[in-house]
């Protein structure tokens, strides 16, 4: 070990952790960390990333004369922040530094103990958004604050949790002495350039992306549902020496029906969910790590995360995944002896078949899925001024100018933040004191000083987002909110909705916006589209790469297939190539009467046709339906005159852009409700309407979903008479 770290750390890391090299990753972050960058971490599962930000952590704090609290490491998940304490309290407890965890479950005892104690913290967003409002903490207990550590990044920045821990790190700075260092990690980032970017805000640090270069070797299969059972192919992966099999099935519903499905056939297998009690997930946890039998765990995505559940031998997806990012993190758990990544995957329907095909040609060229993260988010700044307002009694100048550098705050300007302060001081969250400033109103008090309340303040996320699909009050499994759009769109046009979810098909009865239910009974597959299932949404970079593929017509070589699947993807190219063109978007008209349904094979995926559909809606057009490869609509026009009427509107300055994107979406109130939900947040209480619309039309208006629209529709309009030359059937 050449890197300049204590000789006491090198001793340790050799004679106590057995450690005879750094991995790729550590060598390059190390002396980073040590020179004072703000680093990205980009690299595998099981590379030793949490050890690569925290060695020099450790190196400078035993340099150090600095004492109290000096590093907030985020994490995700209670189970991981549980893992991660032990791990982290292994490295620096032999050299008298204190590590402490922090979470809803943790002890008052043990809380009491890090506020006196800790100098590494290990929490949730949410328990930071708690400990920052509370009058029980002393008021300088983040002042030697140096340190910043975000944990599996990429999934905050999927949701509003990563603007809030993008917001409370400029909170903390605020109450640090120190210029805050920030160390993020993650295994999968598609555009790790832009995420240190978001991460950066105010600091006038160096920011690097440090990214593993070396990539595992990747053995994934995949076939037919029909050609081998679960249950077959398990015991032939134990019969050729798999050990420890995790197999992932999707959904709650699925898990289970997997384990009982297995435990009549004698393989024993374990359940782990979500709505499985913690210390049952815990000693499954532990069995599955220590255990040298047998062993087959069936999962959600909660075990895609770094939770260490030590060496497994194969993944198993019951259905093909619906991200790259999504398959690399599940496979990442797998082959940490052997050094190979080790993958099965059963693919059940068309719709999987062409979700494997992006997957393949994805992963030819490591293109993963970039992240967004908000840049106008009004609402979160609101419930950041709510919290701040209780957290200094008076919010002045300084302590805004501060929290307004994050990149959440990016876009809104002097005249959004009075219309936010407005709205909150007339729904009695703030009172305006002369000068400016700003103190907490009655509504706040009622928050902050209420557990309940403040429990629902903190966490700005529901429970879920997703719709429980019943049947005979049964729950057969979940929806996400931009499905049940689809499925409120087809009632609408045709007075009929069908899907398939946990392979079954079902007809839509009803559904229950308020108690996010959507309630059906048993369908026939004859109306649904072969490639249309219930799952998570699909986006962009998978939806370009399945395109791609079709324009090609060749399947990727990127995972090894059986002939019968081999076969049927070739016929998947053939039916598919019609659907995509090299110059455009391939349209569709199908005459129906005065109305004709004119289909656009898009390609954006479920969030870019979704604003495809909004932009339809602008220039008076109507969707009758929408999926993510997909915009049909129901017009009297030919596409020459839809394709120049969208460009104009896409050629407008952005800002007039959201403007009408913003108009249109405020015209229906239900429409508008649906599509707050994809940003995943409980926030609309902290700004007006207005505001909140508009933080949708920045949301769906990404320059990428632009540049790929106008693409698309140039070549219609370029030519006068296009429209005459499009296929009408």
């Amino acid at each position: 070990m050449t890197i300049r770290i204590n000789n006491s750390i090198a001793t340790f890391l050799r004679t106590q952790l057995g450690w005879d090299k750094l991995t790729e990753i550590q060598e390059k972050t190390i002396p980073a960390i040590l020179d004072g960058n703000s680093v990205l971490i980009v690299s595998g599962t099981a590379t030793g990333k949490t050890e690569a930000a925290m060695i020099p952590i450790l190196n400078k704090l035993l340099q150090s004369s600095c004492s109290g609290l000096n590093c907030v490491y985020f994490a995700p998940l209670k189970a991981l922040i549980n893992d991660l304490f032990l791990r982290i309290k292994e490295l620096f407890d032999p050299f008298g530094i204190h590590v402490q965890r922090w979470h809803g479950d943790v002890s008052v005892s043990d809380k009491s103990e890090a506020i006196r104690r800790a100098r590494i913290l290990i929490i949730t967003p949410e328990s930071m958004e708690s400990l920052l409002s509370s009058k029980k903490i002393p008021s300088d207990l983040f002042s030697n604050l140096q340190y910043v550590v975000i944990d599996e990044i990429h999934s905050f920045l999927a949701g509003p949790r990563g603007s809030q821990v993008l917001s409370l790190i400029e909170r903390l700075q605020l109450r640090s002495e120190k210029r805050l260092q920030k160390i993020a990690m993650s295994a999968t980032v598609g555009n790790p350039e832009d995420l240190i970017k978001w991460i950066k805000g105010s600091s006038k640090i160096p920011h690097l992306v440090l990214e593993d270069e070396t990539y595992s070797n990747r053995e994934i299969r995949a076939l037919m549902q029909e050609q081998a059972s679960i249950e077959e192919l398990l015991a032939k992966l134990q019969e050729f020496g798999n050990l420890k099999t995790l197999v992932f099935a999707g959904s709650r519903n699925g898990v289970e029906k997997c384990v009982k499905s297995l435990e009549k056939c004698g393989i024993e297998a374990y359940p782990h969910h979500s709505s499985i009690s913690k210390d049952i997930r815990q000693n499954t946890e532990k069995s599955f790590k220590e255990s040298l039998k047998r062993q087959v765990v069936v999962s959600t995505s909660t075990l895609e995360l770094g939770i260490d559940i030590g060496d497994i031998d194969s993944a198993l997806f019951l259905d093909v995944p619906y991200s790259l990012s999504s398959l690399l993190q599940s496979i990442g758990r797998t082959g940490r002896k052997s050094k190979k990544l080790n993958a099965w995957i059963i693919v059940n329907n068309e719709a999987g078949m062409l979700r494997l095909l992006g997957l393949m040609k994805m992963l030819e060229f490591n293109n993963i899925e970039k992240l967004r993260s908000l840049d106008f988010y009004p609402q979160l700044l609101g419930h950041q001024l709510v919290s701040l307002s209780y957290e200094y009694g008076v919010i002045n100048r300084d302590v805004l100018a501060q929290v307004k550098l994050a990149h959440p705050f990016e876009k809104i300007k002097q005249k959004d933040f009075i219309s936010i302060v407005d709205h909150l001081c007339e729904n009695g969250f703030l009172v305006k004191r002369p000068g400016g400033l700003l103190e907490p109103g009655p509504e706040t008090f009622e928050i902050m000083e209420k557990g309940k309340n403040k429990m629902n303040f903190v966490v700005l996320f529901p429970g879920s987002a997703d719709f429980t699909v019943t049947y005979k009050g049964l729950e057969v499994g979940t929806l996400q909110p931009i499905f049940v759009q689809y499925l409120f769109e087809a009632l609408e046009t045709t007075n009929s909705a069908s899907f398939t979810l946990a392979r079954e098909s079902w007809l839509v009865q009803r559904i229950d916006e308020k108690k996010r239910r959507v309630y059906v009974v048993p369908g026939t597959d004859e109306n649904i589209p072969k490639w249309m299932s219930a799952g998570p949404r699909i986006e962009l970079e998978l939806a370009q790469a399945v395109r791609l593929t079709l324009l090609e017509e060749k399947i990727p070589d990127s995972i090894e297939l059986s002939r019968i699947l081999k076969r049927r993807l070739n016929d998947v190219l053939i039916a598919g190539r019609e659907t995509v063109s090299r110059t455009e978007f391939v349209s569709a008209r199908i005459e129906t009467g005065d109305l004709a349904n004119m289909i656009f094979y898009s390609y954006l995926g479920d969030i870019g046709n979704l604003f495809l559909s909004e932009l339809f809606s602008v220039i008076g057009e109507r969707t009758s339906s929408r999926n993510w490869r997909s915009v049909t609509i129901k017009t009297k026009q030919r596409i020459g005159p839809i394709s120049q009427d969208l460009l104009r509107l896409l050629e407008l300055p952005r800002e007039q852009l959201i403007h009408n994107l913003a108009k249109s979406i405020d015209r229906d109130s239900r429409k508008a409700r649906l599509l707050y939900l994809q940003l995943g947040d409980t926030l609309q209480r902290f700004a007006g309407n207005s505001q909140r619309v508009r933080s949708l039309a920045e949301y769906l208006a990404d320059e990428r979903f632009i540049k790929t629209i106008i693409d698309g529709m140039r070549a219609f309009s370029s030519v006068g008479q296009r429209a005459e030359e499009q296929r009408d059937l």
